[in-house]
């Protein structure tokens, strides 16, 4: 009688596929069949196969051994028994939130429990990927890496797991290049509301922003562009004094334009001038003034500087000047300041 115990793994190497067979809608063990074609055991002979009572696919996420055991029985040949061992790893659910960009690592969307996953995310066209963030059961944070490469921490697949992609468009990242004309002493952080220097837009969304206009100043105009222009445009606030920038207006621009450039125009209130011997104070703060102080600006756009002084009798140089007695000091408010100022000396 002749001994089969080759190794299994030289018999599977020419194994033939049970489609071969004529009978290959009735075999029920895949890898059975295909232990006996290599054992050179050709269709026709009688065969016995015990054991698996038929060939099946399952998934399982939970952790677990399975053993299973198939003899092979043949006339004029030893019987042969093959154990399958089968070990499961328990697994996480991993859903993937992609929004347009392309996922992959994850097959098929299940991760080991408690094990770090390495995972590519390719954006859509004309995007970039902006965070990669997961969140758990039990906690969330940042996939690490960047570019198109991120890792799922260990931490992460404690239990299931979503994965949430943020995109933008390649060229709504636009550093914002705010421009302040005429007024190197003014930080354009303390007049810009709602943005910030190099920040980035989302060409998809409104950019929507106010101005704080210093005291001595007044606006004189808000504009837009984008690097390559030729020319700007200007804005105009709303009743809470908003200023936007459309969505639709930068949804069309061409992704080499990567500049946004806002643009304000803050011109120095004029300057009223005390002369020597004239000393004042701010009438709405007390706060001594200066000999040269900017004026004031009224809401319809004219100037003035209102201020108490002890001298009874000023003399101004233009605009217009009146008083009143308040506490013993004189109260003066002077009106009509012309662009190049004025100035004020006592008359006595």
């Amino acid at each position: 009688m002749r001994n089969l115990k080759r190794p299994l793994s030289m018999l599977l190497a020419g194994a033939a596929s049970s489609s071969d067979f004529t009978e290959s809608d009735e075999i029920t063990n895949i890898e059975a069949a295909q232990v006996m074609t290599a054992l050179g055991i050709l269709g026709g002979t009688d065969i016995a196969v015990s054991g698996l009572s038929s060939y099946s696919e399952s998934f399982e996420t939970t952790a677990g051994t399975a053993a299973n055991t198939i003899l092979l029985t043949a006339d004029n040949y030893s019987s042969r028994a093959y154990t399958i061992v089968v070990t499961r790893q328990a697994l996480v659910q991993v859903t993937v939130e992609d929004n347009g960009a392309a996922v992959e690592g994850f097959d098929p969307s299940y991760a080991v429990q408690g094990t770090a996953v390495a995972f590519t995310v390719t954006p859509a066209d004309d995007m970039s990927i902006q965070s990669v963030a997961w969140k758990n059961t039990s906690d969330e944070g940042t996939c690490t890496g960047g570019g198109t490469t991120y890792t799922l921490p260990d931490a992460a697949a404690s239990s299931d797991v979503t994965i949430t992609v943020t995109q933008s468009a390649i060229y709504s990242a636009m550093t914002g290049s705010f421009v302040m004309n005429g007024n190197d002493d003014v930080d354009a952080e303390d007049v810009f509301i709602g943005i910030s220097e190099n920040s980035y837009f989302d060409n998809t969304e409104d950019v929507t922003f106010t101005i704080q206009i210093p005291d001595g100043y007044h606006l004189e105009r808000v504009t837009w562009m984008l690097a390559g222009d030729a020319s700007a445009t200007e804005l105009t606030a709303d009743e809470n004094g908003v200023y936007t920038i459309a969505s639709e207006d930068l949804a069309d621009v061409d992704s080499g334009s990567n500049k946004l450039i806002i643009g304000v125009r803050l011109e120095a209130n004029p300057t009223v001038t005390f002369s020597s011997g004239v000393t004042a104070w701010d009438a709405e703060t007390g706060v001594g003034l200066g000999s040269s102080t900017l004026s004031k600006v009224n809401e319809d756009g004219t100037y003035y500087l209102e201020f108490t002084c002890s001298d009874a009798n000023l003399t101004i140089t233009a605009g217009s000047l009146s008083r009143t007695v308040s506490g013993g000091d004189y109260v003066y408010t002077l009106t009509n300041i012309p662009d190049g100022g004025a100035g004020i000396s006592s008359g006595t």
